[in-house]
């Protein structure tokens, strides 16, 4: 006897794009940790974004296990700022 296997529908995940649209998909939120790679580098260039009214507002250059200890050192850190979610993933950033 042959049984007919049942289609399973796959959901794919979230786009990078989504995913940044979205702070409650964010695991480790109020941060999500981005990556990229650039050019002359080794390895990826990680930060942080910071949920903010406009999640894509601003990267920190933190790394998330080893956060500064005070809000105005992390503030203080190297920033990148965007004026759109496609902007920002146009400059070569992924979710991490």
């Amino acid at each position: 006897m042959v049984r007919k296997l049942r289609q399973i529908q796959r959901q794919d995940p979230p786009s990078d794009r989504e995913f940044i649209l979205n702070p409650d998909l964010w695991p480790a939120w109020p941060y999500l940790p981005l990556k990229r790679y650039p050019k002359g580098r080794s390895g990826p260039e990680v930060c942080l974004l910071v949920a903010t009214e406009r999640p894509y507002e601003a990267l920190y250059a933190h790394n998330l296990f080893h956060l500064p200890p005070t809000r105005d050192e992390f503030l203080a850190g190297k920033k990148y700022v965007y004026e759109t979610v496609d902007a920002l993933l146009a400059d070569g950033w992924i979710v991490d």
